[in-house]
């Protein structure tokens, strides 16, 4: 867990230094809610339970072949279609299993 919050910790250092050069950058790191990062990384690490379909379940591990990976995949294409985004399913073996989405540009759509 400490690991997640200094990696966090460092990007979003990183992010700011570059944000200063960059104005379009500076608002979108100014839209980042904190809170609400930290909170997924807590469920994500298991510091806390999560709720996926109804169901209350703790993420003991994300690890390919740990029970608790199917559930963690399932909590982030739930979050991702919260969103209004189509979410897809990319299987990496028999057991692993990367879940993202793709959000269309409006500027660069292509």
């Amino acid at each position: 867990m400490k690991r997640y919050l200094l990696f966090v910790l460092l990007l979003l250092l990183g992010l700011n230094t570059y944000a200063q050069e960059n104005g379009y950058v500076t608002q979108i790191i100014s839209d980042v809610k904190i809170d609400s990062l930290m909170k997924t990384v807590k469920e994500l690490s298991g510091n806390v339970p999560v709720m996926v379909g109804g169901t209350q379940y703790t993420i003991v591990s994300r690890y390919k072949n740990s029970a608790t990976n199917n559930v963690a995949a399932n909590y982030i294409k739930q979050r991702l279609q919260n969103y209004g985004l189509t979410v897809y399913d990319q299987n990496f073996s028999s057991t692993g299993r990367n879940v993202y989405a793709v959000k269309q540009g409006q500027v660069y759509p292509d």
